[in-house]
């Protein structure tokens, strides 16, 4: 009974811990040394707006901080990744 045990966990074509993370795309970006508020207005905002009209886009959120934009744009589930990045990057 043992070995059927070891011969099915290795052979399952299940994943033992899934993958239950959304679609999503990072855009990080080096502002210098820049303020919060001018990396908001100056990098952070703009990302934003120009990523606003994207296929299948859920949600967009971002961080500013000292010298450091951080965009995060969610796509819809199901959405291939690699498709995501390339209109992520077609945006920018």
């Amino acid at each position: 009974m043992q070995l059927g045990g070891a011969y099915a966990a290795v052979h399952l074509p299940i994943d033992a811990i899934p993958d239950m993370t959304n679609i999503q795309v990072q855009v990080l970006t080096d502002a210098g040394s820049l303020s919060p508020v001018e990396v908001e207005k100056y990098v952070s905002y703009p990302i934003e707006t120009a990523m606003g009209g994207l296929p299948r886009l859920e949600q967009i959120r971002s961080v500013s901080k000292f010298g450091l934009s951080a965009v995060t744009i969610v796509f819809e589930e199901g959405t291939d990744i690699q498709w995501a990045r390339q209109l992520v990057l077609n945006g920018l």
